[in-house]
């Protein structure tokens, strides 16, 4: 059995207690971000937790329900205020301040610009910062990974001569490094950059698994579950239009008619032809005057 002294030194020795007392109380930067960020994670986990209640919501509905949780723990948030522009959630404390820039993981691209506007926007002097990955496709994990090794391997070169902005890149990112700490918890790594005024810094990726698609009979069968998943892929298709393959046609197609329920709308059309074309029987004419006699 343990003592009151040995309970007491394995909270210290754990870090739960700094943890605590960061959450409740920073003396410096590092311990706020590290409390925001921690707070951040227990916010992403509520969504996660519960998918079928958010996986159809837009960037900002869920970047406010994000900043209604993280408030609720003590923190000053806002969504969307003026810093250089408009970052999604704003977080402060004690004189202290974090920004958490959010995007939906439609494709590296979309999220490289996420980064960018982090780095040639919204950061001046700060010494960390979040990028926020919401993901509604199934398969987070390659997804997450491809993002990881985008900035890794420097695959955003590419992208950037095609957009003529490979100085201004190279100036923030040419010496990026991606490594973890022990608060990258779940799908995270930290990427160094710079801010255009040459101050480095940390930028936490995070990423939100809010894929829901359940295929047991009640979810095959859920009219409306297709629906939202109709509109989720074509929302990725459109972000992608430019390396789409044909091969992915047919995908194009089902979502079409689950989302605007061609099948059922040209099903009725035929219905109601074939209604109206049947033979009708012919009236009986009434008997003349003179028949009658």
């Amino acid at each position: 059995m343990l003592k009151k002294d040995e309970v007491l030194e394995e909270v210290i020795n754990s870090g739960e207690l700094n943890d605590f007392l960061d959450l409740v109380n920073p003396k410096e930067f590092d311990e706020f971000s590290r409390s925001v960020l921690t707070t951040l994670r227990k916010a992403v986990k509520s969504l996660e937790s519960n998918a079928d209640k958010f996986y159809n919501q837009s960037e900002e509905q869920l970047s406010t329900t994000i900043a209604l949780i993280i408030e609720s723990s003590g923190y000053k948030t806002m969504n969307e205020p003026s810093v250089r522009g408009h970052i999604d959630i704003y977080v402060e404390k004690d004189g202290f301040k974090w920004l958490i820039e959010a995007k939906i993981g439609y494709n590296n691209s979309k999220i490289f610009e996420g980064l960018l506007q982090l780095c040639s926007r919204y950061l001046t002097d700060q010494r960390s910062a979040c990028l926020l990955l919401y993901f509604k496709k199934r398969n987070i994990k390659s997804d997450f990974e491809s993002w990881k090794s985008f900035l890794e391997n420097k695959s955003w070169v590419e992208y950037a001569e095609v957009h003529d902005i490979m100085e201004q890149c190279n100036f923030c990112l040419e010496k990026t490094t991606i490594r973890k700490d022990k608060f990258c918890n779940g799908y995270s790594f930290i990427s160094g950059i710079k801010t255009t005024a040459g101050e480095s810094l940390d930028i936490y990726n995070v990423g939100a698994n809010l894929h829901y698609n359940p295929f047991d009979s009640s979810g095959r069968e859920g009219a409306q579950l297709k629906k939202e998943q109709a509109k989720i892929f074509l929302q990725h298709f459109y972000h992608a239009r430019e390396t789409n393959s044909l091969s992915e046609l047919p995908s194009l197609y089902k979502a079409l008619d689950d989302f605007f329920e061609i099948e059922i709308v040209e099903k009725k059309k035929d219905e109601k032809a074939k209604g109206d074309t049947k033979e009708k029987k012919p009236r009986r004419k009434p008997a003349s005057a003179s028949a009658k006699l």
